[in-house]
């Protein structure tokens, strides 16, 4: 079983995820689990929902990943394999905080299905896409809230 210091992954810089014209998909740990526990097509729902989009993988979600496939969860040693074609992104803090954290700094949103996160992101107004009846994925609905996606500000 691979441990996550000896993934692979095409990092992202600073500049590139500043300049990027297209949308980012944080993708949680429950999300990428979402392929084998529910037999769905993670990367063909999130492309069918968002559109052009580039999922990310985040250091705190490759720790928890990493965490639940040593402590035996096969459904996290399977993920662990599907996330390494992902680009990968250094992010500060843990969980739900990095997560918040890189979407609203990179107007980035969110692949979850914790309903914790959910509210969080809620709150801050960030777009989430969620599992809908074990088999699609969908913008979580709020209402008349329309969720637009914009390239971030230059600084």
């Amino acid at each position: 079983m691979a441990s996550y210091r000896t993934w692979h992954h095409d990092k992202l810089s600073v500049e590139e995820l500043s300049s990027s014209e297209i949308p980012f998909a944080v993708v949680d740990t429950n999300a990428f689990l979402m392929p084998f526990q529910f037999k769905i097509n993670l990367d063909l729902e999130i492309k069918r929902v968002a559109g052009a989009c580039e999922v990310i993988l985040i250091e705190p979600v490759k720790r928890e990943l990493d965490g639940l496939a040593i402590g035996g969860n096969k459904h996290a040693r399977m993920a662990i394999k599907l996330v390494r074609k992902y680009r990968f992104v250094q992010a500060k803090g843990d969980g739900d905080d990095a997560i918040i954290d890189f979407c609203t700094k990179y107007n980035a949103f969110c692949v979850t299905n914790d309903k914790e996160l959910r509210g969080k992101l809620r709150d801050r107004n960030i777009g989430c896409i969620i599992l809908y009846s074990k088999r699609y994925l969908d913008w979580e609905d709020r209402g008349d809230h329309e969720v637009v996606w914009s390239p971030p500000s230059k600084k």
